[in-house]
């Protein structure tokens, strides 16, 4: 009955510092891919209507 209570406290031993030294639950970064990118729309006005196609008739 001692051995098993021993290696119970060995394992929940081991458990615990395998947790703290591997850092636990914590989440990861985020990346540039999880990120809201915004488009540059630059210089972006009115359509020139020189480059509309004519009208249907």
């Amino acid at each position: 009955m001692t051995r098993i209570v021993v290696l119970l406290a060995l394992v929940g031993a081991a458990t615990a510092l395998g947790t703290v030294a591997c850092g636990g639950n914590e989440k990861p970064p985020l990346t540039p891919d999880t990120e809201m990118k915004t488009p540059d729309l630059g210089d972006a006005g009115a359509p020139d209507p020189s480059a509309a196609p004519p009208p249907a008739k």
